[in-house]
């Protein structure tokens, strides 16, 4: 035994299970951080253009736009522009949770400080900032009109010039979502770093009790 009353298989099997979860978690948190780092120092990289460059610029740059949701941009019943659809659904452990069933992320007329940019539809949404309540079980979290935003994606040729298909908006300014990956990753290399070496500690170990009951 290796400890009272629990037997010796079971005691270093709990160790090892339980380290090889942490460890688990720990390599998850590293992988995001990694994918998070990249997009960083991609953000970083791209150029800010106003609406005179998005349309002195040719198709197919990748460039990113800092401005405000214009009113001009269709609005939901909800006083969103573009949001989540979310509803509350039980899980898998009997608990409830709000789960998106849908996106919705239409054509919109983003304000910047020298005129309008149109942004083509079917981008993701970052940090959506309002939450407006349906009903009980409904809820939508999005976009409304005149939140300050950043929009990342591809300059194409639209029915009315040049406009941009975005990879993803998000709240804010550019300034403020570096800050915010900043901090993502400094807490995510801790985290990950924290689990990923109490997991290789109890794999460790489980594996040095294991040698040690052969070698008897």
């Amino acid at each position: 035994m290796i400890w009272k009353g629990v037997e010796f298989p079971i005691a270093v099997l709990f160790l090892a299970g339980f380290g090889g979860c942490l460890l688990l978690q720990g390599c998850i948190w590293l992988f995001f951080l990694f994918t998070s780092n990249q997009e960083l120092a991609r953000l970083e990289q791209l150029p800010v253009v106003s609406a005179a460059g998005l349309r002195d610029s040719t198709t197919g740059r990748e460039v990113l736009i800092e401005g405000r949701i214009d009113e001009r941009s269709p609005v939901a019943e909800s006083g969103l522009v573009a949001y989540h659809v979310e509803q509350l659904r039980e899980n898998s452990d009997g608990d409830l949770e709000w789960r998106t069933t849908e996106t919705i992320a239409p054509p919109l007329l983003v304000l910047l400080a020298d005129g309008p940019v149109q942004v083509s539809g079917d981008y993701s949404l970052r940090n959506p900032p309002a939450e407006v309540t349906m009903s009980s079980d409904l809820r939508h979290t999005g976009f409304p009109v005149h939140t300050p935003l950043i929009a990342i994606g591809m300059i194409v040729d639209g029915l009315e010039g040049p406009e941009l298909r975005a990879e993803f908006i998000a709240e804010g300014t550019r300034a403020n979502f570096i800050a915010q990956a900043q901090t993502f990753a400094v807490s995510g290399a801790w985290v990950g770093g924290i689990l990923s070496g109490i997991g290789v500690l109890l794999l460790a170990i489980g594996a040095v009790v294991l040698m040690r009951r052969n070698l008897r």
